[in-house]
């Protein structure tokens, strides 16, 4: 079983999005999870194709349609999101946006939090104005003080935490800090796709894809 894994669409046009079920299908995918962060229009939307789709709404949905197709699974915006797949030995896989938060600070090939913050907060006044820069950065440093909801921890340690919680997991994955990012610890790989949207200068579309037969991982982007 192929899964397709992507996040971060933000402001994608239609034509963008249209090139997540292409490329899902062209990697032989038959499932496709959206770790976060989709515009509220944009769920139930024709352009994501018919393949069965899950995806974790984030606190940037106020207004998430009702009545969505049959092959949408919407989750909670919360730590608790489990998803099984398969029959038999399941494949289980835990999903949390915001944990990519947590990565982020564990600096493993990708800059400090607050390097980020500074790039991005620029990008965001340059291209969107003062007031949207200030939104960002303060909600970031909300995150960034709320040291109960986003300990700093290793990933080895998210891995004992997640399975010390849900049991067995075999795949954790995330979205939030834009970076593609794997690390595999006591048969938990963790797992953000990277951003599909939202590149400030081009959209990068980043995405991953799942073997659960051969455990492969393939991370890639979409080239126009």
């Amino acid at each position: 079983m192929r899964i397709f894994v992507v996040s971060d669409t933000h402001n994608c046009p239609i034509s963008e999005l249209e090139l997540i079920p292409r490329e899902a299908r062209k990697r032989d995918c038959s499932y496709i999870i959206h770790c976060g962060d989709l515009e509220d229009e944009h769920f139930g939307h024709p352009a994501l194709g018919d393949l069965p789709i899950w995806v974790y709404p984030t606190r940037m949905n106020k207004n998430v349609p009702k009545n969505l197709p049959s092959s949408w699974h919407v989750l909670e915006d919360n730590d608790l999101q489990v998803v099984e797949f398969g029959s038999g030995k399941k494949t289980r896989i835990y999903i949390n946006h915001y944990l990519g938060v947590d990565v982020l600070r564990t600096q493993l090939g990708v800059p400090s939090l607050q390097a980020e913050v500074r790039e991005l907060e620029g990008k965001i006044r340059a291209k969107l104005g003062d007031e949207v820069a200030k939104a960002f950065k303060d909600e970031i440093d909300a995150e960034a003080s709320a040291g109960a909801r986003y300990p700093k921890v290793m990933p080895f340690a998210m891995v004992e935490k997640i399975r010390e919680r849900f049991g067995e997991i075999h795949y954790a994955l995330f979205g939030h800090s834009h970076h593609q990012f794997f690390h595999v610890n006591l048969d938990i790989a963790l797992i953000n796709p990277g951003a599909f949207g939202m590149g400030f200068r081009e959209y990068k579309r980043s995405y991953a894809v799942i073997d659960t037969r051969t455990w492969d991982i393939t991370f890639s982007k979409v080239i126009l």
